[in-house]
């Protein structure tokens, strides 16, 4: 799909997409997996809080079949083929102890500078809902009375359509987006019409 611009905007938002299909045998580069994370923590937060924190696992390390093993079936079995795996979770306390309401907006934040710093060094990001939530607490140690998994993350780099399952395939390419009049308003809240 060709995507078009409804105005001038820089050509890194519309060309960020997220594939499935990764090239297997790409290594991440330590210098790169740490320009992805300085990116994150950059990012804006309410009160600075920076409620997010990003488990990681490169393919080869001890950690990298536990991840897998969190994904549902569907993401586990292209997601075997990234460079990197790993989740988002946001603490939902603030420092003073206080219920952070905006800790998962903050986090998305922090992603999309990850993702941003991603195409910059010619990788690519996706994201995943489709993980085992409540394994992901046993499994990663994460206490679910301060702290949310938010989702799943792979990178790496692309690789050819060809290289995922023919169901895959077939949905590899970049989507379309809402037009610009669903997205945005000027004054008050109207619901979207659903297709």
């Amino acid at each position: 799909m060709n995507r078009q611009s409804n105005y001038d905007v820089s050509e890194r938002f519309i060309k960020r997409w997220s594939p499935r299909s990764f090239d297997s045998e790409y290594t991440l580069k330590e210098e790169d997996v740490q320009k992805l994370f300085e990116a994150a923590r950059w990012s804006p937060s309410s009160f600075n809080n920076q409620p997010w924190t990003f488990l990681y696992a490169l393919k080869g390390d001890k950690y990298f079949d536990l991840y897998l093993s969190l994904l549902n079936d569907f993401n586990k079995e292209w997601a075997s083929q990234a460079s990197l795996l790993g989740f988002i979770i946001a603490d939902l306390t603030d420092p003073k102890g206080n219920t952070n309401k905006h800790a998962s907006f903050d986090c998305g934040a922090a992603w999309m500078a990850l993702t941003m710093q991603a195409r910059d060094l010619d990788l690519y990001t996706h994201g995943m809902g489709g993980i085992h939530y409540e394994k992901c607490y046993e499994e990663l140690e994460v206490p679910n009375d301060q702290y949310r998994v938010i989702c799943a993350f792979t990178v790496g780099k692309k690789a050819s359509p060809e290289e995922l399952s023919e169901d895959l395939q077939d949905e590899e390419e970049m989507n379309s987006r809402h037009p610009t009049d669903q997205i945005f308003r000027n004054g008050k809240f109207k619901a979207r019409e659903r297709k």
